[in-house]
């Protein structure tokens, strides 16, 4: 009587083959999943503020009222304390009647510094990293913006913790003028 050879994988080859499918699908969703960098904040950021400048344009003045008792911003950018601060958009909507001298700051947007970057410090002037004095406590910031298009100037400094080392590091320069936004792929 002759055996035929037996056909198929066995349960062991089965598993092998199993076991590094998996392996290799747990790589690929590690190194396949997008990273966010610094520069991605930045350009967040920045349109955040390009926001804000046209929200305060658009609004026109805040009546004088109400500016001896809020002052003259029409829109304002807040951040909170931590490496990952959220920073909310505010306008400042004046209660009625036209009399009134009192108004509310009404949050509009927001978003959160993602983990993979962090807001390393900024500044109330326009600079480098190395010539500005520097304040790490984000929930302490305030960026202005007024009706006439100007915005309070300022310098944020975003560091990534993953991601290509030319693009870990990016500041943001808000010029008071217009409330222009420069995105610099270095501090200094």
């Amino acid at each position: 009587m002759t055996r035929r050879p037996q056909r198929g994988f066995t349960l062991t080859e089965m598993m092998v083959v199993v076991a590094i499918i998996g392996v290799l699908v747990t790589l690929a969703s590690v190194y396949m999943r997008p990273v966010t960098t610094a520069a991605d904040v930045s350009n967040r950021f920045a349109a955040m503020v390009k926001d804000a400048h046209r929200r305060a344009v658009t609004m026109g003045q805040v009546r004088p009222n109400v500016a001896a008792v809020e002052g003259r911003a029409r829109v304002r950018i807040e951040g909170s304390a931590g490496p990952h601060p959220t920073f909310t958009l505010f306008t400042l909507v004046e209660d009625s009647p036209v009399t009134a001298t009192s108004a509310t700051w009404v949050p509009e947007t927001q978003f959160t510094v993602h983990r993979d970057v962090e807001a390393e410090s900024y500044s109330d002037a326009v600079g480098t990293h190395s010539a500005l004095t520097l304040e790490a406590d984000f929930s302490t910031f305030v960026l202005h913006c007024f009706p006439n298009g100007t915005c309070s100037a300022k310098t944020v400094f975003f560091e990534g913790t993953r991601g290509p080392s030319r693009e870990r590091q990016v500041r943001i320069s808000v010029m008071p003028l217009g409330g222009t936004v420069h995105v610099t792929r270095s501090w200094d």
